[in-house]
């Protein structure tokens, strides 16, 4: 997030703000709704899916930053064209 909001900042000074606003708004009913499920996620069963999963992301998001590297830096490209969701 810090990554893009340097390299938006480029185009408008309030880029930084309006992310962190967004994202403040976006998460603020997180807390609540982790107080509601917290009985569902201290089953051992679900923390393995889970991680298992958040490992699987984190893995195709870096091997889709690596492939996007050259296009990026030779082609002027915006991060957000380079690393888009397949088939949007």
């Amino acid at each position: 997030m810090f990554a893009v909001a340097v390299a938006k900042s480029y185009n408008s000074p309030w880029a930084g703000t309006k992310m962190s606003l967004g994202h403040a708004v976006i998460e603020s009913r997180y807390p609540a709704d982790l107080l509601r499920l917290r009985r569902f996620f201290q089953h051992n069963a679900v923390q393995i899916v889970l991680s298992l999963i958040g490992g699987m992301v984190i893995i195709w998001l870096g091997i889709n930053m690596f492939r996007a590297r050259k296009e990026v830096a030779q082609g002027g490209k915006d991060l957000n064209t380079a690393l888009s969701w397949p088939g949007l």
